[in-house]
């Protein structure tokens, strides 16, 4: 009896040790994180839903009253710090919000106009013109001919004159140079010897006629923000802090009660003739799933708890974060523990640099083409019934025919999640440490007019499936299964050649086939843009040209330099003329996976 009780320990502890080997590598790489969980009401009652609606516009109401006062003096809140705005308008919107409330008000209004001054003092800025490259058309399209000028490259740099400008044209006035003296003795070694360099261009150049420059560019831009208005805010989603003694969340108190569980939030009612069983406080009960919600004291950091009351139409639920950690990968990148992955959206959802493709949920794909064809055909026939001249209200999609697309978006979403689930888990088992893909973000997909037999627009199903997003769920999934997610530029992964970099439109005549102009080489097309993606992150030449190593370690090792189109193709012909690509084929063709199903 005690050898097998030994002989079970040392069995138990071998499958320990191989599960943390296989699951558990990372635990000595975790970085502190955050984790949000939503939180759906269970019979929200009539006087509830008010109460939580009415905060959310009155919320809204004070973000567009803000929003009111930063552009009226744009000029001057410019460099207002996020502590100095609350510090300004707290004073005046007091009396009408709580000031937990108020203050993350004040904040979403702040960071969303600190995002149009970065883009103001982005146009602002002065650069001195060294090159101008004319572009032409390559191939006859329907308004152009061959040869024809397309656009003309600009190469800037920046000179201390053009310093100069760009600082007179943000913060200039009549008394800069004034201002520029007094506080030249009382500034720091950096600062003086950017003021003395003001202070030279401007005596050298004439201070009337640089700032003229200057007030020029900067009225101009300020004149193009103003006419787009003021930041409007319309949504109705909040953020507060509960700040009672005793857990957010909690299970019920009353052995008679309906309802298991609640959240529990510091609440100012508006309605004073009902406060519930409490006088500052409101109750929510929502629906408990253990699967997801998991242990509920998670989410209980005591008082002041944040949360956010996420308000859409008539449906409402809270998000609440937790502390936790995620994991990076610091496996060195290879050729045998890396794989490249490709987006599709025509024959298959993703193709492998081995050559396996992962297809798409047909069935789903199928339902959703014929439903929005059928409402294609239905916006034709009311259209039909109407001439130009009669006056009639646009056609709109009925409830019924809406809610079926949602709820076939929503399944399709579901069944990619687990494909990607079940891609990381093959993966891991496999070796692989690393992922590469392409970075589509701010992808259009109404741009694509690619059609399938039916003639449906595979943009539209990029816009309804989110395909453009699924990098951001292998980010999501990928760290749970030690795996880190690279991105490289989307440049010409389809249109060049992996064995010789030829780069040319004509190598990709057909949406299934590429086939090489120079050297000949025929492959599926989808799996020759994985095996470019691959190669992007796995030559070393390639990866210290075009990435950058990424700050969030959690989630991703490198992400695209921010390089235009142009730098894209110059570099990548650079490598075509010096064989970088013939070296690396042998190495490049390896299958790194195989197996999948």
């Amino acid at each position: 009896m005690a050898r097998l009780r030994l002989n079970l320990t040392i069995s138990l502890e071998r499958a320990i040790s191989v599960y943390m080997s296989k699951h558990c590598w990372a635990l000595n790489h975790k970085i502190a994180s955050q984790f949000s969980t939503a939180f759906y009401p269970l019979m929200l009652s009539n006087t509830k839903r008010a109460e939580i609606l009415y905060k959310a516009q009155e919320i809204r109401s004070i973000r567009n009253d803000i929003s009111e006062i930063f552009f009226n003096d744009m000029l001057k809140v410019q460099d207002m710090t996020k502590y100095e705005a609350f510090n300004y308008f707290t004073t005046i919107f007091t009396g009408r919000l709580s000031s937990h409330y108020l203050k993350k008000a004040i904040e979403d209004v702040w960071k969303s106009y600190h995002l149009r001054f970065d883009a103001i003092k982005k146009k602002i800025e002065f650069e001195k013109i060294v090159d101008l490259k004319p572009v032409f058309y390559r191939r006859k399209t329907k308004c152009h001919n061959a040869g024809d000028l397309k656009f003309i490259e600009r190469h800037t740099k920046r000179t201390e004159l053009t310093k100069v400008l760009t600082w007179l044209a943000r913060y200039g006035n009549n008394d800069t140079v004034t201002w520029i003296e007094s506080v030249l003795p009382k500034t720091d070694e950096h600062k003086r010897k950017f003021y003395n360099t003001i202070l030279r261009i401007v005596y050298k150049c004439g201070f009337d006629r640089l700032m003229r420059l200057a007030l020029s560019r900067r009225q101009s831009v300020y004149a193009e923000y103003e006419k787009r208005g003021r930041i409007v805010f319309e949504s109705l989603t909040f953020s507060g802090r509960s700040r009672i003694t005793r857990p957010i969340v909690c299970e019920r108190r009353n052995a008679n009660g309906k309802f298991s569980y609640f959240i529990e939030i510091s609440w100012d009612w508006h309605d004073k003739g009902y406060r519930g069983n409490s006088k500052n406080t409101m109750c929510i009960p929502f629906k408990y799933n253990k699967a997801y919600h998991r242990n509920l004291k998670r989410y209980c950091n005591g008082r002041d708890t944040a949360y956010t009351m996420v308000v859409r139409n008539n449906g409402i639920h809270i998000v609440l974060t937790r502390d936790g950690y995620r994991y990076k990968n610091d496996e060195a990148i290879t050729e045998q523990n890396t794989v490249g992955i490709d987006v599709n959206s025509k024959h298959n959802m993703f193709a492998l640099n081995n050559g396996e493709l992962i297809p798409n949920d047909t069935d789903l794909i199928a339902d959703l083409e014929k439903t929005l064809l059928t409402v294609d055909a239905k916006q034709m026939s009311y259209n039909s019934r109407f001439t130009k001249d009669k006056e009639h209200t646009a056609f709109k999609i009925s409830y019924k025919d809406k809610a079926r697309i949602t709820a076939i978006s929503i399944k399709l979403n579901e069944s990619n999640k687990r494909v990607i689930a079940s891609l990381c888990r093959q993966f891991a088992n496999r070796g692989i440490k690393h992922i590469a893909m392409e970075n589509l973000d701010g992808f259009q997909g109404s741009s694509l007019y690619s059609t399938d037999t039916n003639g449906f627009n595979l943009g539209r199903l990029h816009l309804r499936t989110s395909l453009s997003s699924l990098k951001d769920e292998f980010e999501h999934i990928a760290p749970r299964y030690g795996l880190s997610v690279s991105l490289v530029q989307p440049e010409y992964t389809s249109k060049m050649c992996s064995h010789c970099g030829c780069i040319d439109d004509r190598n990709r005549q057909t949406q299934e086939e590429f086939k090489c102009i120079e050297c000949g080489h025929t492959e599926n097309a989808d799996i020759h843009s994985a095996k470019n993606i691959k190669l992007r992150l796995t030559s070393t030449v390639l990866r210290g040209h075009l990435l950058e190593k990424a700050r969030d370690d959690g989630y991703r090792n490198f992400t695209p330099k921010n390089l235009s189109r142009r730098q894209v193709r110059e570099f990548l012909e650079k490598c075509h003329c010096i064989g970088l690509f013939k070296q690396s084929v042998e190495n490049h063709n390896k299958p790194a996976i195989s197996g999948f199903k």
